[in-house]
């Protein structure tokens, strides 16, 4: 039986593809791309092996993807929904509203993962409800590295 091969090009630069998707289109995407089937479809295209060790955290909890991709990030994110909920009776209503949040907060820390979990960190500890941009003041005293276990 012949074997048939489906190859895709883009005509126009990533980076516009992706902000014409919606965050749906990414999520199914990111899973298909993802697969045991396209992951050794890759490796086999690039002759490369990403060790077991070394493969990227998965960057979706529940649905919704996160902006950072590390275990640190989505352990504080956590930490903060379950604080929201018991301290004051919040819980997300729809995927939407979450990934609404995690980009507001993307955007507050400027991109950088330290910064976001340190906002994170910094409304739990003031018992606040929402996340705030950290002052300058505060941006100066993160610390260079995030303990594992976010507590």
């Amino acid at each position: 039986m012949p074997k048939i091969v489906k190859q895709f090009t883009l005509d126009i630069p990533v980076q516009r593809f992706v902000n014409a998707c919606s965050d749906d289109e990414i999520y199914e995407l990111w899973l298909l791309l993802s697969s045991p089937r396209y992951q050794t479809i890759i490796v086999r295209k690039h002759h490369t092996v990403i060790p077991q060790e070394k493969q990227p955290v998965k960057p979706v909890l529940n649905k919704v993807a996160l902006p950072f991709q590390s275990e640190q990030f989505a352990k504080a994110w956590e930490v903060w929904k379950e604080y929201k909920r018991k301290e004051h009776g919040f819980k997300f209503k729809s995927d939407i509203s979450e990934r609404t949040a995690l980009k507001r907060l993307a955007i507050d820390s400027g991109h950088n993962e330290k910064r976001a979990i340190a906002i994170i960190k910094r409304s739990i500890e003031k018992g606040w409800s929402g996340l705030f941009p950290l002052p300058a003041s505060e941006q100066k005293m993160i610390p260079k590295t995030i303990r594992k276990n976010f507590g």
